[in-house]
């Protein structure tokens, strides 16, 4: 696909002989709000749109969003005060960002206050990103599965919500379903986690947040008129609900079909059941139920008064007489 270049959202820290473009809007006063977001589909096939000015309008979130500051104006970073794998668990291994500590010559560690680390919010990384001694770590916990994916930890960031308060923090918890992703090789589900290496020197070890996590929270991101004044607001996604319910209103949808990743499948139909627009009698189909499975899903339908659930074996496009089981109508 032929382009024209490459429109770079960092700070002027980050750029090289020329203004950064969010620079120049801000001084042409182009913007009713200095602020841009994404709204990427969980489903890659439909994309996604970038809005410029007032985000908030549009209401393309379901939760109340939160708002983090940015921690250093050269990319959109926020101050990192914990990573843990699992919400209940308390082994904190943000010191796995950092090299290890040299020991003295009587052997023991000298104890100094972690220093700072950040997670960083970057349209143009594809997965979760790690440096090499936590990505090790998360790799004992984490592995390419084809299905029970809630036997696998949640991602849980803490992030400072305000600079200056060491003990102002919330927590950004990453489920499973979220950042496994589909191989494109062998269909089965492998972490959307990236090995990446250590940071310049000149910067704080970090983390980074990519497109998988944008197509599951919508963010945006708000250029103060002055430095040291500029944040990240993240909140979930409501995805194609929201559009159907504001176009065509409730009782609107006759026929309900799902074909991305199955884990998914029981957020969507929650969310339009609750917004009411299945009509009585809709058709709700849904594509691998079984492989590589939709098991909060399935429970909801099979158990449900409210659906009469058929499974139903079909033929896999290219596949030739060989079936896929899964479908279910």
């Amino acid at each position: 696909m032929p382009i024209d270049g490459i429109v770079g959202l960092g700070f002027e820290a980050l750029s090289v002989k020329t203004k950064p473009l969010m620079d120049s809007l801000l001084q042409e006063n182009a913007l009713p709000l200095s602020e841009f977001a994404f709204f990427l589909y969980k489903d890659v096939s439909k994309g996604g749109v970038m809005i410029w000015g007032n985000a908030q309008q549009l209401q393309l979130h379901q939760e109340p969003l939160q708002w983090f500051p940015v921690a250093q104006e050269k990319y959109w970073s926020l101050l990192l005060r914990g990573f843990r794998l699992g919400r209940n668990s308390t082994n904190d291994l943000l010191h796995l960002l950092f090299p290890p500590k040299k020991r003295r010559e009587d052997g023991s560690r000298a104890v100094e206050e972690m220093p700072s680390a950040h997670l960083l919010m970057d349209s143009g990384t594809t997965f979760f990103t790690a440096p090499p001694r936590l990505f090790n770590e998360i790799s004992r916990f984490i592995w390419p599965s084809s299905h029970h994916l809630q036997r696998f930890p949640e991602l849980v960031f803490t992030v400072g919500t305000d600079l200056t308060n060491h003990s102002a923090l919330a927590e950004l918890v990453i489920p499973p379903e979220v950042y496994m992703v589909r191989s494109p090789f062998d269909h089965s589900c492998v972490p959307g986690i990236m090995n990446l290496a250590a940071s310049p020197e000149d910067d704080p070890p970090m983390m980074i947040l990519g497109e998988v996590f944008m197509r599951h929270r919508f963010s945006i991101y708000r250029r103060g008129r002055v430095q040291g004044d500029s944040w990240v607001w993240i909140g979930n996604s409501s995805d194609m609900a929201h559009y159907v319910h504001e176009r065509f209103g409730k009782d609107s949808v006759a026929l309900l079909f799902m074909d991305h990743r199955g884990s998914l499948f029981h957020d969507d139909l929650r969310d339009f059941e609750e917004m009411g627009l299945l009509k009585d009698g809709a058709m709700v189909v849904a594509d691998n139920v079984l492989k590589p499975g939709a098991p909060y899903f399935l429970w909801r339908v099979t158990q449900s008064p409210a659906f009469e659930t058929q499974l139903l074996a079909v033929p896999e496009f290219g596949l030739g007489h060989q079936a896929q089981k899964g479908g279910l109508r």
